[in-house]
């Protein structure tokens, strides 16, 4: 019993003791998985920052592998990269903490250009201004060369202008004595001159005292012939049947109209010195013929016509240029070279444009010359006023000549003296018949007062 008892107790304490070691077991093993949980966190959490820092692919590249091992047994590869960081810095810019815009700002340095390219452009341009340089030099020897050469000529030029400017003052010290001999002649000559002219003055201020009083005499007679002549002018005006105003050009009228035929009969014939080819401008009446008060051209009027026939007292005329106004029995006609009982003087001066094609010539001037002639008219030549001349005909004013230039050659100077004698010869007609009360008619006036359609 005593064995069995024994036997039982071990049982039990073999059995306390198994469960013991089973918790202690389960204890040991609950701790350890803790530990081996926590473990693993925290290497994946180192892992993931180191990949932070740097990958397992970068740790496998040669430069890193080379820097690790420098780094070994003295720092970590942060501080080693970190050192060489600073001291790149310190190179480049001068300041361990600048980075690398500040680097590539303070050397100048703009996009993907690298340090190397541009000190090799640096370089090379030091080496090409070197050449420069040593180019320059050169050149600066060669002119330093020829300053030398110059001023040894300058210095042998110095002699010779001494050598020549004491030739010169002898010469000048003779001329001066020859100047000096000269102004006394000719203070011998001024005195002499001037005794001669107050003789001279002597001798004739007599002659010059008689012949103002006889001036005096000839302006006082020429007084007298000026008022007896406006005198004359004055009778002769009264008497010479001389068109004052274009209204008194009035010469005939339409007496009858054959309209289908265009053709009109006026009251003039031949006792009224009508001529085949006389023109005549058609009016309703004398006021038509007057001239505008703001441009002073004389008005177109209704119609130009031609003589075709003449009898004895009437003419028939073809109607040449008409308007929207009908002619009409009663309408005048007028012609400022024509009148029946008076002989016109015309001055036809300078050169006409008769057929409007923009060039005046003097064939033009003589074809209106030979019509004044043919209508009845006297034409008076030459270039000057006569005191019985009845009209003035200008022809296309000619212009004022411009400056010479200041090489100008003869021929130039030829031709504008004859412009500018053209010039004021038209001029001076012009403001002397004004002056006289003279009509003046243009080539418009004229072709209006006679009926003349352009050729």
């Amino acid at each position: 019993m005593a064995t069995r008892a024994g036997s039982g107790s071990g049982m039990l304490v073999s059995l306390v003791v198994f469960v013991v070691a089973t918790v202690a077991l389960l204890v040991v093993s609950i701790v350890l998985y803790a530990d081996a949980t926590s473990a693993t966190q925290a290497r994946q959490t180192a892992e993931a920052e180191l990949a932070n820092v740097i990958t397992s692919e970068e740790r496998s590249r040669d430069v890193v592998r080379a820097m690790l091992a420098e780094a070994a047994g003295r720092q970590s590869l942060f501080a080693e990269m970190s050192a060489r960081n600073e001291a790149i810095a310190t190179f480049v810019a001068g300041n361990p903490n600048a980075t690398l815009d500040d680097m590539r700002r303070d050397l100048g340095i703009d996009g993907d250009v690298t340090v190397r390219s541009t000190l090799n452009d640096v370089r090379g341009n030091a080496r090409r201004l070197g050449q420069e340089l040593e180019s320059a030099r050169s050149d600066a020897a060669s002119a330093n060369a020829e300053v030398s050469t110059l001023e040894g000529r300058i210095a042998s030029m110095r002699q010779d202008q001494e050598k020549s400017l004491a030739a010169s003052q002898a010469t000048i010290a003779e001329y001066a004595a020859s100047v000096d001999s000269l102004k006394q002649r000719t203070d011998d000559a001024v005195a002499e001159i001037a005794d001669t002219r107050q003789r001279i003055e002597a001798r004739y201020s007599q002659r010059v005292r008689d012949l103002e009083r006889q001036i005096d005499q000839l302006n006082e007679d020429n007084a007298v012939l000026r008022t007896r002549v406006g005198e004359l002018d004055k009778k002769v005006n009264e008497v010479r049947p001389k068109p004052q105003s274009p209204a008194e050009l009035v010469d005939g009228e339409i007496i009858d109209v054959v309209g289908g035929d265009r053709q009109v009969f006026l009251n003039l014939g031949r006792a009224d010195r009508i001529v085949p080819g006389i023109t005549f401008e058609v009016y309703s009446d004398a006021r038509g013929i007057s001239p505008d008060p703001q441009t002073g051209r004389y008005p177109r009027g209704k119609a130009s016509i031609q003589v075709i026939k003449v009898g004895d007292v009437t003419s028939t005329a073809r109607i040449v240029r008409d308007s929207a106004s009908p002619v009409i029995p009663g309408d005048v006609v007028a012609n400022a070279v024509f009148d029946p009982d008076t002989e016109f003087k015309f001055l036809i001066f300078g050169k006409f444009d008769v057929d409007g094609d923009g060039r005046a010539t003097t064939a033009e001037a003589e074809f209106l010359s030979q019509q004044v002639r043919d209508w009845g008219g006297i034409v008076v030549s030459g270039d000057e006023l006569t005191g019985d001349l009845d009209f003035l005909v200008l022809g296309v004013q000619p212009p004022q000549p411009g400056p010479l230039p200041p090489n100008a050659t003869a021929q130039q100077i030829e031709a504008r003296l004859e412009a500018q004698d053209a010039f004021d010869r038209y001029d001076r007609l012009f403001r002397r018949a004004t002056e006289a009360q003279i009509p003046v008619l243009n080539a418009n006036r004229f072709e209006v007062l006679t009926g003349t359609v352009q050729r």
